[in-house]
């Protein structure tokens, strides 16, 4: 039997973002990210990878492991979309 590989959604469109690792059905962590406070690297969005990283290590996933990917694509912040977007396109690369 194969055993799903992992899946990540992110939601980035918002004031507060967060983000669901999860493997098949199943979630296995859900975190919410800090709020964004205006201004550049001020949270939220901005700190998407620190926390994801922090959770793969935690977890023991590589970025290779991560087979799908949902993503939130609006309306919302345009500065957080666009971070969304890019983490998609780089784990498409």
């Amino acid at each position: 039997m194969r055993v799903p590989h992992y899946n990540l959604a992110i939601e980035t469109s918002g004031r507060i973002g967060s983000f669901t690792l999860g493997r098949g059905d199943e979630m296995l962590v859900t975190s919410q990210l800090p709020p964004q406070t205006g201004g550049a690297g001020s949270g939220g969005a901005s700190e998407l990878m620190d926390h994801l990283n922090r959770q793969c290590r935690q977890l023991d996933i590589t970025p290779r492991e991560i087979g799908e990917f949902y993503l939130s694509i609006g309306p919302g912040s345009f500065t957080g979309l666009r971070i969304g977007v890019t983490l998609a396109k780089m784990f498409a690369q």
